[in-house]
C-alpha cells in the first residue's frame, strides 16, 4: 500500500513539473515571421501554382494556433486579425475551399467581436459556391446568435432551406427564426414544406394547427402595417385594429393561446408562449 502510494505521488509530482516545464518553454505567440501573410498574387507565386497545397497549409496553421489555445499558457492569446487573415487568403487561393469558410464560421470565433471578421469571408464564399447550404446557414447563424439579428438570420436561414442539398432540419430552424423575426409569412411557406412533406398524422395535425396560427399573426401583422401607413404609427393594442375596421375580429388562436401587440417590437405575437 505504502509503494502504491509513494508511486502516486512520484507520477503526481511528474506530472506538475511535466506541466510547469511546458509552459515555460512554450512559444510566446505566433511567429513574427508567420505573422506577416502575403499578398493573394504573391501567395499564388510563392504556391509554386500549388494553390490547394498552400491553402491547406495555411487552414492547417490557424487550426493548431486555435485548436491548441486550450493547452496553452494564459498569457497566449488568439490572434484574430491573423487567423482569419489566413483563411482570407486561403479562400482566395482555393475560392472553394468549403472547410476554410466554415471553420471561419465556427471554430475561430473565439470572442463576439470575431463574427465581423468572419462574416466577409462567408460573403465570399456565397458568391463562390452558390449551391451550398452550409455557407449561407452558418452565415445566418452567426447573425442571429452573435449579432441577435433575427431580420437577417432568417434571409439566409430560408436561402440555405432552399437548397436541394439542405437537411430537412433546416426548415424546422427557418420556422423558428422567421417567426421570431415577425416574417410569418417565411415561417408559413417552411412549415407548409414541412407539413406536405411528413408521414405522421400526427406530426400534420401539430404543423396544421401551427400554420393556422402563422397565417393569424400574418394577418394581423399585415393590419397593423397598414394602419402605420394611415396614421403614420402603429396602433396601441389589436382591439384598435377591429375598432378602425382593419381587422374583423381577432382570431381565436388553434393552440389555445392569445395574440398580443408588443408595443416595443411594432409586432404582434403569440402571448402564452
Amino acid at each position: 500500500m505504502k509503494k502504491l502510494i509513494l508511486f502516486s505521488l512520484l507520477c503526481y509530482c511528474g506530472a506538475v513539473l511535466f506541466n510547469v516545464l511546458a509552459n515555460a518553454s512554450y512559444p510566446p505567440g505566433i511567429r513574427d515571421d508567420l505573422r506577416l501573410l502575403p499578398t493573394k498574387e504573391m501567395a499564388g507565386i510563392m504556391s509554386l501554382d500549388h494553390r490547394g497545397a498552400m491553402a491547406d497549409y495555411l487552414m492547417t496553421s490557424v487550426s493548431v494556433h486555435s485548436g491548441s489555445l486550450m493547452w496553452k499558457p494564459l498569457s497566449i492569446q488568439f490572434d484574430s486579425d491573423w487567423a482569419f487573415g489566413a483563411m482570407d487568403l486561403a479562400t482566395d487561393l482555393d475560392p472553394r475551399f468549403l472547410e476554410a469558410y466554415l471553420m471561419s464560421a465556427m471554430g475561430l470565433i473565439h470572442k463576439f467581436s470575431d463574427v465581423n471578421l468572419a462574416l466577409p469571408i462567408l460573403k465570399k464564399g456565397m458568391q463562390a459556391m452558390p449551391d451550398s447550404w452550409e455557407i449561407p446557414y452558418w452565415y445566418g447563424y452567426d447573425h442571429y446568435f452573435y449579432l441577435d439579428d433575427s431580420d437577417t438570420a432568417a434571409v439566409y436561414f430560408t436561402r440555405a432551406a432552399q437548397k436541394s442539398t439542405a437537411p430537412k432540419t433546416n426548415w424546422g430552424i427557418l420556422v423558428n427564426v422567421a417567426k421570431q423575426s415577425g416574417h410569418y409569412e417565411k415561417a408559413y411557406w417552411a412549415l407548409k414544406v414541412m407539413y406536405d412533406n411528413t408521414k405522421s398524422e400526427k406530426s400534420k395535425t401539430i404543423y396544421g394547427k401551427k400554420l393556422v396560427q402563422l397565417q393569424n399573426l400574418f394577418t394581423i401583422q399585415k393590419s397593423a402595417n397598414v394602419y402605420y401607413e394611415q396614421k403614420g404609427e402603429y396602433p396601441a393594442d389589436l382591439n384598435t385594429l377591429v375598432e378602425t375596421g382593419l381587422l374583423e375580429e381577432i382570431p381565436d388562436d388553434p393552440m389555445g393561446n392569445s395574440y398580443v401587440w408588443d408595443a416595443d417590437k411594432n409586432q404582434v405575437l403569440v402571448g402564452d408562449e
